[in-house]
């Protein structure tokens, strides 16, 4: 075999989500509505994966890689990605602040749902909101805000960042769609 993993079927979405979040980030210095664009397409690619996965026959270790491969985009795409839309929409210390605490509580809340993750264990809820929902509602509030053109725009932003981050590492039960 010529490389280390497999690029199989299930995995294309994946990569092509990692992708569109790279493009997210290069685009958030210079056009901020595409780099927010991109964050929703990333989540549709992530609703998408897991269902198209399973349609595929897959061992073992393809299970395993498929759960760590996601684990690994979900950080770049509904971690990174939106904190560097925060830093390029409102560059401030407090935007700092804001994206580096929503960083480290979803990238916590990935790791702890990775760590517990079974590759044939069918789940019914999760524990604390999925950091990958952050893909559908960072989206639909700064769609609002730019057009309804509220004045404490980047207020409610923070707001937002913050609820969302308290939501990743609350022990609450969050039904799976």
């Amino acid at each position: 075999m010529i490389f280390i993993a497999r690029f199989s079927g299930p995995s294309v979405i994946t990569y092509f989500g990692i992708i569109v979040g790279v493009l997210g980030i290069y685009l958030a210095s210079s056009d901020i509505n595409w780099s927010i664009a991109c964050l929703f397409i990333c989540a549709i690619c992530d609703f998408f994966d897991g269902k198209f996965a399973r349609l595929f026959r897959r061992n073992e270790q393809e299970k395993k890689f498929g759960i760590m491969i996601d684990s690994l985009a979900d950080t770049l795409m509904f971690a990174a990605l939106p904190s560097v839309i925060l830093f390029s929409l409102y560059p401030s210390m407090a935007s700092l602040v804001v994206g580096c605490v929503y960083a480290l509580c979803g990238i916590t809340r990935l790791a702890v749902f990775t760590s517990e993750a079974e590759p044939n264990k069918k789940l019914t809820h999760y524990r604390g909101l999925p950091i990958t929902s952050a893909g559908f509602i960072i989206p639909v509030i700064y769609v609002m805000l730019t057009i309804f053109s509220w004045p404490a725009a980047e207020a409610v932003l923070y707001v937002t960042y913050a609820a969302l981050s308290l939501l990743f590492i609350l022990n609450i039960k969050v039904r799976k769609p």
